[in-house]
């Protein structure tokens, strides 16, 4: 396993609410974790440079977990409170570190809160 040029403790600081999950995005984008917290935010940081390159108010409820499809690195999935597993592409090229969701995907009709994807 390739090593991160991480220093060995390094604090990111970006959430306002309880972290409830995280993941790393390990393939084209190698070094970006995706966190999600209770208060509906998902960030996504460069650890090398200890940078929060995007933040996603994606819910109104708590944001229960995350991960990243393996085949891109583009997609992420999100679970909620609220009986919804969001999907919401990132790393597109843009200028701007907040946007618009327009092309947001939200899959319902599951039964109870969405812990694990």
């Amino acid at each position: 396993m390739k090593e991160l040029p991480l220093h060995k403790k390094q604090k990111l600081n970006f959430h306002k609410s309880k972290i409830n999950s995280v993941c790393w995005n390990n393939l084209k984008y190698k070094y970006q974790l995706i966190s999600v917290d209770s208060a509906g935010v998902m960030n996504v940081s460069d650890v090398t440079s200890n940078k929060n390159t995007h933040s996603f108010q994606l819910a109104k409820t708590w944001l229960t977990s995350v991960d990243v499809d393996k085949t891109e690195g583009r997609y992420v999935a999100c679970g909620t409170m609220d009986s919804k597993i969001l999907i919401t592409e990132i790393n597109m090229n843009q200028k701007n570190t907040t946007r618009e969701y327009k092309n947001k995907i939200e899959l319902l009709g599951i039964n109870g809160q969405v812990q694990c994807l």
